[in-house]
């Protein structure tokens, strides 16, 4: 059963259509970490298990880098010395090791189009919620346009250009993300 989402996030607009990285097979496994241009060496990636936490497995390139579960929710991977490209797979399986989720990023591959993610920060202990916007666009193109919304009112923009606060939801109501990708 769906609930009611009590806060949305819309956001960007490039000069070529904005798309939210992920793949349809996701399920409830998101990979928040977001290597813009070439990187090498050790990286945490951080991930979204998912409201449950139920454990899945990290691979860098089919190999098993760490097992994650619960608050343990990232791990440190290492991309090597030399700028290569590299897929990043988060995959849940059940008891019989079937896949039952799986999400992925491509690490140091030009991207053909746009590509936009929200990492939101942890719960203020005050009240406060934020996050910011990260995007990857393969002519390196800022957003036209980038707004975000909760309960309908326009939130202000950091002096950054990606980050955002507003008055966390209530802990105790339902809540959730909405996000929309917007053309040109």
């Amino acid at each position: 059963m769906r609930r009611a989402l009590m806060w949305t996030l819309v956001v960007v607009c490039f000069g070529a259509a904005a798309y939210p990285a992920h793949s349809a097979d996701e399920g409830d496994l998101n990979i928040l970490t977001y290597p813009i241009g070439l990187v090498t060496g050790a990286h945490p990636i951080e991930t979204d298990l998912g409201a449950g936490g139920e454990a899945a497995e990290l691979y860098l390139d089919g190999v098993p880098v760490c097992s994650l579960e619960g608050s343990n929710s990232g791990c440190t991977v290492d991309l090597g010395d030399a700028p290569h490209v590299h897929l990043l797979e988060l995959i849940r399986r059940d008891a019989a090791g079937y896949a039952t989720a799986k999400t992925s990023r491509w690490i140091n591959r030009p991207g053909q189009e746009a590509e936009l993610a929200i990492q939101l920060d942890t719960r203020d202990p005050r009240g406060i919620c934020g996050g910011k916007a990260l995007w990857s666009h393969p002519l390196k193109k800022d957003p036209v346009l980038l707004e975000v919304a909760q309960d309908g009112l326009i939130l202000r923009i950091g002096d950054d250009g990606r980050s955002f606060r507003f008055p966390c939801p209530d802990a105790d109501q339902p809540h959730g993300i909405k996000y929309r990708k917007l053309a040109t």
